[in-house]
């Protein structure tokens, strides 16, 4: 039997691929192009656009097409989200989107029509989907061969280029795993040693996505089952639902002011010490234990799973999700 290999810490020499630039080569002649040259009129006191203003004159310059002929980035009100509008005069070409993330779209889709055609075609553009997340390939994950914490080490698992490929590709999420115990602070457990550690990276990583137009979503699959290595709490045995039978699991009952403030408190710590965070992906029921509904075998509408209780299927998930929402 072949055994996984150990995982290799330190910087992986996948790093070095996605540190490499990527720049889009055009498929006609620099000759037929008129030349550009960019025009920032519309409002960034942030600098969150340079990333993507970057690229763009970045492929002028690589394909030698740079020249007078203005691309002005301007708001324009009567369109909103993320659509933008492209139009093409004798003199200008204008990029018009309602914010930031709508102008983020519209540049890097001038750069893709720029690769096949010398001069764009005016026409409005409204992505369909809001939130497209994604996850870094390369980054490990906190299971199974290896169980490593992204968050514990130095290494840059989404360097600037990579990004910029990402953001290219009109990905606007990416998700991090994260553990409440592990993160999150608390009045009901001691803080965990290294979770400052985990903070800082976390905002770091949040701060350097946001210049591409990224967020990031924490997954997490809460609320956590107690067990011999996660033993319920002395002073809340009322958080103790039913037990397995035949593994060492206990799931988490939410019917008490204190369960439901517990969950409050956590996802108000993480998102007040870690600014701009996308939001949660959280399997709250199905991938492994976790509140009393896993208890049942499968779902059920008049299913009231835990006796202790006596709360149905919606209600438990109501006040799970409901506490967590509320510290949001």
């Amino acid at each position: 039997m072949n055994m996984p290999p150990s995982f290799p810490f330190g910087q992986p020499g996948f790093v070095n691929d996605l540190q490499k630039p990527e720049i889009p080569r055009i498929r006609y002649q620099a000759t037929d192009s008129p030349g550009f040259r960019l025009v920032r009129e519309i409002a960034d006191p942030e600098g969150l656009l340079d990333t993507a203003y970057f690229q763009l004159e970045r492929f002028w310059q690589k394909n030698e097409i740079t020249g007078n002929m203005p691309v002005i980035a301007r708001q324009c009100d009567d369109l909103s989200g993320e659509a933008w509008r492209i139009a093409v005069t004798d003199q200008a070409i204008l990029l018009e989107s309602a914010g930031l993330e709508g102008m983020r779209r519209a540049l890097y889709g001038l750069t893709e029509t720029l690769t096949d055609q010398p001069v764009p075609e005016p026409g409005e553009h409204i992505p369909w989907l809001r939130n497209r997340i994604s996850r870094c390939f390369f980054g490990p994950i906190k299971r199974a061969p290896f169980f490593h914490d992204e968050l514990t080490d130095d290494i840059d698992y989404y360097p600037e280029e990579y990004l910029q490929k990402l953001a290219r590709d009109g990905v606007n999420g990416i998700w991090l795993t994260g553990v409440f115990r592990e993160i999150c602070r608390t009045s009901y457990f001691a803080e965990d040693a290294r979770a400052e550690l985990r903070r800082a990276k976390l905002r770091q990583t949040v701060e350097r996505c946001r210049r591409y137009g990224i967020k990031v979503w924490v997954f997490a699959i809460e609320p956590i089952f107690w067990s011999s290595k996660n033993p319920l709490p002395p002073d809340h045995p009322e958080w103790g639902g039913p037990k397995s039978e035949q593994a060492d699991w206990q799931t988490f009952c939410i019917n008490s002011p204190s369960a439901k403030d517990y969950l409050r408190q956590s996802t108000y710590s993480l998102f007040s010490e870690v600014p701009h965070l996308g939001g949660l992906m959280m399997i709250s029921h199905g991938e492994r234990p976790t509140s009393c509904l896993s208890s049942l075998y499968s779902l059920g509408e008049n299913d009231r799973p835990c006796p202790h209780c006596d709360l149905s299927v919606g209600e438990i998930l109501r006040d799970v999700l409901g506490a967590m929402r509320s510290g949001m």
